[in-house]
């Protein structure tokens, strides 16, 4: 199955651009063979492209609609899907047991989804007033706290710990970069550049960031807190590697002011104000159409599924410990 997706993905992703080169040549298909056999079949309309748009964000349909080198790709691939329905359809497909399920399975979340977006729409939801926000605000200081943080370089050897002879040889490295750096014969970001195993860090000369302290391995932290600024110290061994590390000053910690962090907390509001419109339209729902599975029923299901799933994954697993064996 998972074969079959990545070829199907990769099938439609050639197909875009075979679609775009088309457009732009003014010889985009729109019929074609009718894979289940009636002879020429139709391609879709222009209630189906509306119906195929009307399903993506405004944004992305403006998009398409504003440029015809990009509405001409969406229609084959709209066409291309159509096709692939149709040979399913031919190949019965859509009577397999797995596949009526999950078009089952599909059908009821497009359902539900819009008509929880018909009954709780977000364009209905008003802004919410400074009130809330400030309200928000101060009974969440802590979520708007900046730790305090650290400049911090490294120059990182890479050693793993159950390797001893690694260890050791990785621990002799920085040693003699530690020497180097203390000597002066060589800049922090100059030897990290030559040296260090860390790729994100060694492009930026060591530089790691404005890292609060708790983000630093402890090993690391315990050591770089009480270390002098702009000194190199280490090694220090942590189950990586080996590190020498650097810090600048620290940079204290601080709350950030309210008209920083007045969009995150609107658009939480914004969220929290539509979870909780959707949640009375699943009350009301369930009040006019009820449905209830009583817990023992639903344990029965369970230990049902799970003997079924043990059962499919008995074959996979004796074959694979017969191939271990022959191993």
């Amino acid at each position: 199955m998972l074969k079959l997706k990545l070829l199907l993905a990769l099938g439609l992703g050639l197909g875009l651009g075979w679609g775009a080169a088309l457009w732009q040549a003014g010889r985009l298909p729109v019929t074609g063979p009718d894979p289940v056999g009636d002879g020429a079949a139709a391609a879709p309309d222009i209630d189906d492209f509306r119906a195929s748009l009307a399903a993506l964000p405004p944004a992305r349909r403006q998009q398409l609609l504003a440029d015809a080198g990009a509405f001409g790709v969406f229609a084959e691939r709209r066409l291309q899907q159509e096709v692939l329905v149709r040979a399913a359809t031919a190949a019965g497909l859509d009577t397999d047991a797995e596949v009526a399920a999950a078009m089952r399975d599909a059908a009821a979340r497009v359902l539900a989804a819009r008509y929880l977006e018909r009954e709780a729409p977000v364009a209905a939801l008003a802004e919410p007033a400074d009130a809330e926000v400030e309200a928000f605000y101060a009974a969440r200081q802590r979520q708007f706290a900046v730790p305090d943080r650290l400049p911090v370089w490294q120059i990182f050897i890479a050693a793993p710990v159950t390797d001893p002879d690694a260890r050791a040889a990785a621990r002799t490295r920085a040693r003699q970069a530690l020497e180097t750096l203390l000597a002066g014969k060589s800049g922090f970001a100059e030897l990290a550049s030559r040296e260090s195993e860390h790729e994100p860090s060694r492009a930026n000369g060591g530089y790691m960031g404005l890292l609060a302290p708790e983000e630093l391995k402890p090993e690391i932290r315990q050591v770089l807190l009480s270390a002098p600024q702009g000194k190199p110290v280490g090694p220090i061994d942590t189950d990586a590697g080996v590190h020498l590390v650097q810090r600048g000053a620290l940079v204290p910690g601080r709350l950030a002011p309210l008209d920083e962090v007045r969009p995150r907390i609107v658009q939480a509001l914004r969220e929290q104000a539509l979870g909780e419109r959707q949640n009375d339209t699943i009350r009301a729902a369930s009040a006019a159409h009820p449905l209830t599975v009583e817990a023992d029923q639903l344990e029965a299901w369970r230990q049902q599924l799970l003997a079924e799933e043990q059962a499919a994954a008995a074959p996979a697993a004796a074959k694979n410990n017969v191939q271990s064996g022959a191993d």
